[in-house]
């Protein structure tokens, strides 16, 4: 519901936000015009078929840390859509990670050439969606494992959600 609330805001008020330093290359970029993109969720997770499987040796996770590191996306950091790469001059450099306890969120592609333009709001939308079938519901019990989607027009980005020991934990080295 909420998540609905915000895309519909950000696709009625757009074109309302005042200029920043980086919008004019935004604009001059045809892959990223906000002019000729029209927002959408991209992200298409059937409910189990994108978890992990308990046989996938991968450590758990809970639902509480992924919803935090799902936080630090910050979708309304960037209200437009914007072109995600591993290539020097993306507007969203790949690989990037965001951690909370138990949890890892990553963001990558398989090529370094590859590129697509999303809404940064579809990718914390994914996100959540991973979180909640994966982690919450977790169509095969406990342990939590995490998932993966793809998300965006080209459906090249990659968001994998997995499970790490927990660095406040009594016994856990922290580097």
């Amino acid at each position: 519901m909420l998540r609905t609330i915000i895309f519909t805001f950000l696709r009625t008020s757009v074109l309302a936000i005042p200029l920043h330093s980086n919008l004019s290359t935004l604009l001059n970029s045809s892959s990223a015009s906000i002019f000729n993109f029209s927002p959408s969720r991209t992200s298409n997770l059937s409910s189990a078929g994108n978890c992990f499987e308990p046989r996938s040796g991968r450590l758990p996770t809970n639902y509480r840390d992924c919803e935090e590191a799902a936080s630090q996306i910050n979708p309304l950091s960037l209200p437009y859509p914007i072109t995600f790469s591993r290539r020097p001059e993306a507007q969203f450099k790949l690989p990037r990670s965001y951690r909370s306890r138990t949890c890892i969120i990553y963001l990558d592609m398989v090529q370094d050439t590859d590129e697509d333009t999303v809404l940064l709001l579809d990718v914390w939308g994914a996100s959540m969606d991973l979180a909640h079938e994966c982690v919450r519901r977790n169509p095969w019990g406990s342990p939590t494992l995490g998932g993966y989607v793809s998300v965006g027009p080209a459906k090249l980005l990659h968001v994998v959600i997995f499970g790490r020991e927990d660095p406040g934990a009594v016994g856990i080295a922290t580097a």
